[in-house]
């Protein structure tokens, strides 16, 4: 609504400077604040979720290291201890093979004949060198149809034959792998077993026997459990190359031969162990020997991993014993390596994170803190923001008390001043000169431009008194219409859409006024052409807008399609005497009135603006609860009028009449005492009263006034015409309310261009003119007076 030229004097640019550095620092220390919060913020962040992850890192780091180290060392024992057991086992293989082959020696040369003649002795012989082998359990011999005939723990022998047994048919066949055989229960001891086994041949080379040592597995399994030790829990196994596990650590669960089957010998087998009942442990071994590896070593690929391909194997050496069908095995189930790893990185992952979560708990407690104090700060800055504001609003009020004090002054004198000219321009009119009626009416057209000019100053300084009274909004506006389309001239399109139900409570002339300054400075923004638009609504207002604003209010929106308002501009739009026209065309006042008039009926005026995008301003004016009619809502639109035409704004004369003129009639003279301070004004208005046909005696002050009264000219004044505003103890509504104490019938009426008093005087309850004041109207009361007197 204002152009884009800023008019302002040096002073003003100087304020207005230091009031915007002032703002753009505070601007820059509240963001600079907030990012200080927001930086503080993300560092602690930062270094939470930093530390979690280089915890995580670490421990990732130090879990597969550990893993790999964990492996390797099992790889290590897991070799060793092969080795041992592959010795071991060695070593007792060499002393059955080396046992063997001194029986073969022994009985070189028997036949079936032999045995039987000296069994007693051979019985002996047997016994003798089985005695002291923990390892060896019996030494048996067969001739070459399988039957048994010697051994070293039964005597006589027993007469059974071996032929069904597979180590029998493989030595009598020559195959290797069946030198030792798989496990068998003996008859006997029933407890498994397995044997070693020799071919007896004739000096022919036929076939004459077998000389077989049976051996206990728990020899070997106690050897196994003394070499495992206790954790992890490892798994020691020797078997044959087919699979067949002949003694293991731990052990297995003992099998007995069940009823009713054959025995084979005195230690001869009941049953055979089924070769695969180890569960495929050695499943990876077998596949190695299969493929001509004599040891090997497996590991798990990773703490995932199933290891070797065997159920539940982690780690596996093995490695053949050199010269038999055997092999030995140490592994290490990857569950038991795991679970040890898991309970080391439990504990190593507890010790790190207890730290962590202090470092944690410190940071969730900073970040509180400055929750806190972040919040703490903004409630600061929001006190603050109150406090500049409540500052600010009283450094405001203190200037608009100055300026009303100056204003008020202002008025005052220069109502004095219209008052001399409206009253020369009467008596003039009085004597009847034709020949300058344009000039006279020239003269009391700048006079009611006075009377604005001054009463757009007071309302301003908001010391203009209201006359607040309910207006229907609908009908106030359509009798404006006419007004508003000639103020926004040819080019602009008025539209307004009101309820016909909405009604507010304010003065109907400045209420006008404001919406005049508005609509003046919408056309002065469209120079080009537009719209202005006029809306209203009913809203209930809860104190959020503003605090004054708690009830229920009618909205009246003023939005025109003009240039805009830059922000700087916006800023300072309500600021009295700030003016953005070209020197001549606006003095400042017209959007100040606007938010003052808004202010002193209750309400208040708000502006919104977007450079090129117009400008809108909202008036938030008390709406009158009386019930009314059914709302509905009317749209109204307004064509352009011919260039050329424009609002004049004529400011209805303030006279406050306690009684009604008379009929028209021949004046009564009258006795006035016209009590004035100023020369010009005196002299001025005793000649009109006089053209009037009055009597007219003046008294300086009201204190002069009150002396002439005390001294007895009450009889010789038939009315008191006083100003308010003068020098001495008493002013004109003092004079009037001890006249009406002494003298209550005697007329008194007021006149002043201090408008503070009006308001005042009319509680007093006396007829008030305010300067200058219509001719027409006194002569009227003065009539009406004189009727009365002489009635």
């Amino acid at each position: 609504m204002f152009g884009p030229e800023m008019r302002a004097d040096g002073v003003r640019s100087s304020v207005s400077a230091s009031r915007a550095q002032e703002a753009a620092d505070a601007d820059r220390e509240q963001a600079t604040a907030g990012r200080s919060f927001e930086l503080q913020r993300n560092l602690l962040r930062m270094v939470a979720g930093g530390s979690a992850i280089l915890a995580a890192l670490f421990i990732s780091i130090v879990a597969v290291n550990d893993w790999h180290d964990r492996v390797a060392t099992y790889a290590t024992v897991a070799m060793r201890t092969a080795c041992a057991v592959e010795e071991h086992a060695l070593k007792v293989l060499q002393l059955n093979e080396a046992l063997e082959q001194q029986v073969v020696d022994y009985l070189d040369g028997f036949d079936d004949g032999d045995f039987e003649r000296l069994q007693p002795r051979i019985h002996a012989h047997l016994c003798a060198m089985a005695l002291h082998i923990p390892s060896v359990v019996s030494i048996y011999v067969t001739n070459a149809q399988g039957a048994i005939v010697a051994s070293s723990i039964a005597y006589p022998v027993p007469r059974v034959a071996l032929t069904r047994q597979p180590y029998l048919r493989g030595a009598m066949a020559g195959r290797a792998l069946d030198e030792v055989s798989p496990l068998f229960v003996g008859a006997i001891s029933h407890e498994r077993l397995f044997s070693t086994t020799a071919r007896r041949t004739r000096a022919d080379g036929g076939f004459d026997g077998i000389v077989s040592i049976a051996l206990r597995p728990r020899y070997f399994t106690a050897f196994y459990r003394e070499t495992a030790g206790v954790s992890p829990p490892w798994s020691l196994r020797l078997s044959r190359i087919d699979g067949a596990v002949l003694a293991r650590y731990p052990p297995a669960v003992e099998a007995h031969a069940p009823a009713g089957t054959d025995a084979g010998s005195a230690n001869g087998p009941a049953f055979a162990v089924d070769p695969v009942s180890d569960g495929g442990e050695n499943a990876a071994a077998l596949h190695a020997l299969a493929a001509g590896k004599t040891a090997g070593l497996f590991t798990p690929r990773s703490v995932f991993d199933a290891g070797t391909g065997d159920a539940g194997t982690g780690v596996l050496a093995f490695r053949k014993v050199d010269g038999f069908p055997v092999f030995v095995s140490a592994s290490v189930s990857l569950a038991a390596i795991r679970a040890e790893w898991l309970r080391h990185m439990g504990l190593l992952t507890a010790s790190l994170l207890l730290p962590c979560l202090l470092l944690w708990s410190v940071i969730a407690w900073s970040l509180h803190r400055l929750a806190r104090g972040e919040r703490d700060w903004r409630e600061l800055q929001a006190e603050v923001a109150v406090r500049k504001g409540v500052e600010e609003a009283y450094r405001q009020s203190l200037k608009m008390e100055a300026l009303g004090r100056l204003v008020g002054n202002v008025a005052h004198e220069f109502n004095n001043l219209l008052m001399v000219v409206s009253a020369n321009t009467q008596l003039v009119r009085f004597a009847d000169a034709p020949k300058v009626a344009p000039q006279i009416a020239a003269i009391e057209r700048a006079v009611r431009d006075g009377q604005s000019l001054t009463r757009q100053l007071l309302g301003v300084a908001r010391k203009q008194p209201l006359r607040v009274e309910p207006i229907a909004l609908y009908g106030w506006l359509a009798m404006q219409e006419q007004r508003l389309r000639e103020v926004l001239g040819s080019v602009v399109v008025l539209s307004w859409t009101v309820p016909d139900a909405c009604r507010v409570r304010v003065d109907p002339y400045e209420f006008e006024l404001a919406l005049t300054n508005v609509a003046l400075n919408a056309r002065d923004a469209m120079p080009a052409g537009g719209r202005f638009t006029i809306r209203a609504a009913t809203r209930w207002c809860d104190g959020r807008e503003a605090p004054s604003l708690q009830g229920e209010f009618v909205c009246i929106t003023l939005r025109d399609t003009g240039i805009g308002m830059e922000p700087a501009v916006l800023s300072r739009a309500f600021e009295p005497l700030f003016s953005t026209k070209s020197k001549g065309r606006g003095m400042g006042l017209g959007l100040p009135q606007v938010f003052a008039f808004c202010e002193q009926a209750g309400g208040m005026a708000r502006i919104e603006s977007v450079p090129r995008d117009g400008t809108t301003v909202t008036l938030y004016l008390p709406r009158d609860t009386l019930p009314q009619p059914t709302q509905h809502a009317m749209q109204h639109v307004v064509p352009a009028v011919p260039m050329g035409q424009h609002a004049t704004s004529a400011l209805r004369p303030v006279v406050a009449a306690a009684v009604q003129p008379a009929d028209p009639a021949a004046a009564v003279a009258l006795r006035i005492l016209l009590v004035e301070d100023d020369d010009a004004v005196a002299e001025a208005n005793g000649a009109l009263l006089a053209t009037m046909g009055h009597t007219v005696q003046r008294a300086v002050t009201a204190d002069a006034a009150m002396a002439l009264f005390e001294r007895g000219a009450a009889s010789a004044i038939d009315v008191v015409v006083s100003d308010i505003q003068m020098p001495g103890a008493m002013n004109g509504i003092d004079l009037a309310e001890r006249l009406a104490q002494v003298f209550p019938r005697l007329p008194v009426l007021l006149v002043t261009g201090y408008t503070r008093e009006l308001e005042r005087a009319r509680q007093a309850n006396r007829p008030v003119f305010s300067k200058p004041f219509d001719i027409v109207a006194l002569d009227r009361m003065l009539r009406n007076i004189g009727a009365r007197g002489t009635a």
